[in-house]
């Protein structure tokens, strides 16, 4: 399926349509785990997780969280460094909910909406903020700083695995 880049720059554009972008990050999450074998259902709005995975005896809760388009993460903007930016624990309008954690969700979900990609963490990995690179990115600098990880090397199954311990 081809993503219309005009129309995801106009839905980028206006914080009124936030709700169509998640809404379009949620049915992708559902058709990745669908077609990947996993049971999953949407949630209810007000909920604080999006999607709900039925993985053998346990309920999985996944919060997704989505970008348009990948941005130059160089603070400075000297070096241009091209990936996908995720504000992994703010929630609601403006940020004004309580900050995300592990009583509302198990795993987030991180889904870049123009190739149509979507990466899965356990919460307990992610920080405030996670930057996830595109596929095919090659580091071009000398200092090696942080993992550098496309944003297709994150599937669900290896979530389920390092969230161990949990009657996965």
């Amino acid at each position: 399926m081809n993503v219309d880049h005009d129309v995801l720059r106009r839905l980028a554009k206006g914080g009124a349509n936030a709700l169509d972008i998640g809404k379009a990050a949620e049915h992708l999450v559902c058709a990745d785990l669908i077609l990947s074998g996993y049971r999953c259902y949407l949630s209810d709005q007000g909920l604080s997780y999006d999607i709900v995975v039925d993985v053998e005896v346990r309920l999985i809760r996944v919060q997704v969280k989505a970008t348009c388009f990948p941005s130059n993460m160089n603070a400075r903007g000297r070096a241009e460094r091209i990936g996908y930016t995720f504000h992994v624990r703010k929630r609601g309008k403006l940020a004004r909910g309580r900050r995300l954690s592990e009583e509302h969700c198990d795993l987030v979900a991180l889904v870049a909406l123009d190739i149509q990609a979507v990466a899965y963490l356990p919460l307990r990995e992610v920080g405030q903020c996670c930057q996830l690179m595109p596929p095919g990115h090659a580091f071009a600098g000398k200092f090696k700083r942080s993992r550098i990880v496309p944003i297709t090397g994150l599937p669900f199954a290896d979530a389920l695995k390092r969230m161990g311990g949990q009657n996965v």
